[in-house]
């Protein structure tokens, strides 16, 4: 494949279902921050499960990465890079 095309496979993989694009949509609108998981629920259209269900993949995408902890709770972030630069720019440009 060469490097101006796009995989379709993994951008699927990536943003399909739709459950798993709200989170997409949440975390990157979280991002700057560290969050815990209860702030991307709060979300519209996200809930708990799929968030337990989608965060494996979406860290292993490379969007999102554990970055410590609040008593038993988890902190996420965005990793700079990318995956969440071109997404980011992605989402604000279908939003204008």
């Amino acid at each position: 494949m060469a490097d101006s095309e796009i995989d379709a496979d993994a951008v699927v993989d990536l943003l399909a279902p739709e459950g798993k694009l709200r989170i997409v949509v949440a975390v990157l609108e979280e991002s700057g921050d560290e969050f815990n998981p209860a702030r991307i629920y709060e979300h519209d259209g996200v809930s708990k499960d799929a968030w337990y269900r989608y965060r494996d993949d979406l860290e292993a995408a490379g969007l999102l990465e554990e970055a410590g902890s609040i008593g038993n709770s988890p902190l996420y972030r965005v990793p700079d890079g990318p995956i969440a630069n071109n997404l980011r720019a992605a989402f604000e440009g279908a939003s204008n």
